[in-house]
């Protein structure tokens, strides 16, 4: 394939595009968490927080085995069922929110998000894998994750004004946005019948002729090098430890703005909503920075990373808090899609699939465990949320160092590593 996309290739990356518009629809609760805490006073404020990272825990498990289950059904249908589930996760906090209901139903809902948030990425990512070259998946992957950002951006935008009415008691209204879900389903199923992409028993043999005939042929799990599989672990544990420092903005953003009087829930909002605004302007410029920072992507997202933490300290506004926006955001975009096409360049092809879940999964891992690795260090060292940006900022600073040793000293492609 070339630089060029045929029409059907433009037809299964805008449909992949439009799809991912919808499933970041879990981050509402990032914009909410303080009125969830004002609406259950005696439920304690970090079991509150959990809700905001317990769906990476079930996304981590979906995530896992996602890549098994898409070796044997269709993606297609697989990717239906996700955004279904985003949409019932949504409905749930809608209803149980406006009710005051029992508390352990929203942890139902979180093993709906925490579903699709881990079984999307994978899912996408694969049938890239088969429909473009090594070359151009890096620049699909960024192109879907600028229409996904702009989704979240409205997203988190209107959610944040709508829980801000009537003193914050309307919140979960905000979830009722999560409808959306089921409009994105109904388009996708329509477009990607359009472009003639088929994930059937057939379909797949069909492009294992194909592979057989470019000389692709199915490598088994032990001939490939233990280089390549550690290489996969290795950036998929450092992104993971990247996520644990990064989510020191996400888990404390809305109760910082809170109790440092910066704003209410609407602010909150702006400040998520910018994250995601600055996603989609600085991943359109993601070939531009490729060009500029070459092997230098992975560190220098890392070190914007710990910018960003840097700024919530030392400027006492919300503009502290909007400047740290903008750096987490220019760090994930010119990270993110480099990791993830590394995973899917590094293996053979029909091994694209496992590559890609363990990357995700060990990543995405982080977003959990960084409520627990965060709050231990700063227990340890006096408590606070002063302490937790902190912790993060230096956390970033380490992810920076590993990243050049890996990807700018070691400096890996898959002939190196099958040497």
């Amino acid at each position: 394939m070339g630089t060029t996309m045929t029409k059907r290739q433009k037809m299964i990356s805008y449909t992949l595009n439009f799809y991912v518009t919808s499933i970041l629809m879990y981050m509402i609760t990032q914009n909410v968490v303080a009125n969830i805490m004002a609406s259950y006073p005696d439920v304690a404020d970090y079991t509150v927080k959990s809700l905001t990272t317990l769906p990476t825990l079930f996304g981590l498990i979906s995530t896992f085995a996602m890549g098994p289950i898409a070796m044997k059904f269709d993606k297609t249908k697989l990717l239906i069922l996700v955004m279904c589930s985003m949409g019932i996760f949504s409905l749930i906090f809608f209803a149980n929110g406006l009710m005051t209901g029992p508390f352990w139903l929203y942890y139902v809902a979180v093993v709906f998000g925490g579903f699709a948030m881990g079984s999307f990425a994978p899912l996408m990512n694969l049938i890239i894998g088969e429909n473009f070259d090594e070359a151009n998946r890096a620049g699909r992957i960024a192109s879907y994750n600028v229409t996904n950002n702009c989704g979240a951006f409205f997203i988190l935008l209107i959610s944040g004004r709508i829980a801000a009415t009537n003193n914050g008691a309307n919140w979960p209204y905000a979830y009722l946005l999560g409808l959306y879900c089921f409009v994105t389903t109904a388009v996708f199923y329509v477009l990607i019948k359009k472009s003639g992409y088929r994930d059937d028993k057939a379909a797949r043999a069909e492009r294992a002729v194909a592979n057989a005939i470019e000389e692709k042929p199915n490598v088994k799990f032990s001939e490939i090098p233990k280089k390549v599989i550690g290489i996969v672990a290795a950036i998929g544990i450092l992104h993971c430890v990247f996520y644990i420092g990064l989510n020191a903005y996400y888990t404390n953003v809305s109760t910082w703005i809170n109790e440092n009087g910066l704003g209410t829930a609407a602010q909150a909002g702006n400040a998520t909503s910018l994250v995601r605004f600055t996603l989609i302007i600085m991943t359109f410029l993601y070939p531009f920075w490729t060009k500029v920072l070459k092997n230098w992507m992975i560190p220098c997202g890392y070190l914007l990373g710990a910018l960003a933490m840097v700024c919530m300290l030392k400027i006492p506004s919300i503009w502290g808090v909007y400047t740290a926006a903008f750096f987490v955001a220019f760090g994930t975009s010119i990270a993110h899609s480099t990791i993830y096409s590394k995973a899917l360049n590094y293996v053979p092809e029909n091994f694209a699939p496992i590559s890609s879940t363990v990357v995700w999964g060990l990543a995405n891992s982080g977003a959990f465990f960084a409520t627990y690795v965060l709050a231990a260090i700063s227990g340890a060292l006096g408590g606070g949320m002063r302490t937790q940006l902190m912790a993060g900022s230096v956390i970033l600073l380490c992810c920076m160092v590993v990243a050049i040793i890996i990807f700018v000293v070691f400096n890996p492609d898959k002939k190196k590593l099958s040497a």
